[in-house]
């Protein structure tokens, strides 16, 4: 039987997005410690190296709060130096948060192209000071996303992009009054990595037409299901995205049926750093992964880099998100995937 990759993905950020206290990125001292641990285990288990991809925050905000876009660097340098020399993977973080002067307070502004433009491109210039190198993957905060954020992503030479969340509906921002727009709706979107048409990233494109050099992958979501949410009405019927953090009964039973395995379509799996300083979260957190690490159908699985999730796809695109081989696209990428 193949292998079912896995791709687990950190956002790599603070307790709270404008937190200054001295404390602000313990979580992500936590989540180092609770991650290492868990790859010694899961190496143990699958007799396979075992890859996490880190998505960085270095945007405006950061710069602004802290001062300078290589944060992460100044608090964890051993931390960036392993991701120099490339034992795990990647990419940026970007968020869209703003400063209000006149109101003295962050806001999302999802509506000024040359503010997003900004804020994707900042991520861009820090990533590339602390690695020395331009990043290839991109992961936009609050699943962040339009037309010109992605024509964006393409022009600046990101290969990969982990945004999206099918099954989200349109919504408020969950912690932004101020936010200019509601979170996008993205009931519809495909479910299998795909390649977007040109003029609709929303949309998988044939194998054979021209378009973006870009493959989108999806979340991974749970099967819909009734609870209570953070806004009118307060009891609905959706999904989740498999946050290891959040929703343990619901991912818990998600991840049992998923680890049995059967696809070859990348598990989606997704951490936020700064929630481990959260004692609920990180309880959720080593429950869940309890339950990973648990499971016969682990053995099955590969935690693997961005790219190699990719590589041996071959399928035709079928206008639901599936690829064409993705081998040519693992050219000039500076991670070294092993064994591909």
């Amino acid at each position: 039987m193949q292998q079912r990759p896995v791709l687990f993905l950190i956002d790599v950020e603070p307790n709270t997005p404008y937190d200054r206290a001295g404390d602000a990125w313990s979580g992500t001292q936590i989540a180092f410690g609770e991650l290492e641990r868990l790859r010694h285990i899961w190496e143990d288990l699958t007799g396979q190296r075992v890859v996490f991809n880190w998505f960085l925050r270095c945007d405006p905000q950061i710069r602004q709060v802290w001062g300078r876009l290589d944060h992460i660097h100044a608090l964890f340098p051993d931390f960036i130096s392993r991701l120099r020399d490339g034992e795990d993977y990647a990419g940026i973080h970007p968020h869209f948060w703003r400063w209000d002067m006149r109101g003295q307070r962050w806001f999302n502004d999802f509506t000024d192209a040359h503010w997003k433009e900004h804020c994707i491109r900042t991520s861009i210039t820090g990533f590339q000071e602390m690695l020395g190198r331009r990043p290839q993957a991109s992961r936009c905060g609050d699943r962040w996303m339009d037309q010109g954020v992605m024509d964006l992503l393409v022009r600046e030479g990101i290969r990969y992009d982990l945004t999206l969340e099918p099954g989200s509906p349109a919504q408020r921002h969950w912690c932004d009054r101020q936010a200019t727009e509601r979170l996008p709706d993205q009931r519809y979107l495909p479910r299998r990595p795909y390649q977007p048409r040109s003029s609709d990233y929303r949309r998988a494109r044939a194998s054979d037409a021209p378009g973006p050099n870009l493959w989108v992958i999806p979340c991974s979501k749970t099967a819909p299901a009734w609870g209570l949410i953070r806004r009118f009405p307060p009891v609905g019927r959706f999904e989740r995205t498999c946050n290891l953090a959040l929703w343990p009964r619901v991912l818990q039973r998600h991840l049992e049926e998923a680890l049995y395995g059967g696809s070859t379509d990348p598990l989606v799996l997704v951490l936020r750093s700064g929630d481990l300083a959260r004692a609920e979260f990180l309880d959720n957190f080593q429950s869940t992964t309890a339950v990973i690490t648990a499971h016969s159908g682990l053995r099955e699985m590969r935690f693997v880099a961005v790219p190699e999730a990719l590589a041996r796809r071959t399928e035709p695109v079928d206008g639901t998100g599936a690829g064409a081989g993705e081998d040519l696209a693992l050219r000039g990428d500076t991670y070294h995937v092993m064994g591909v």
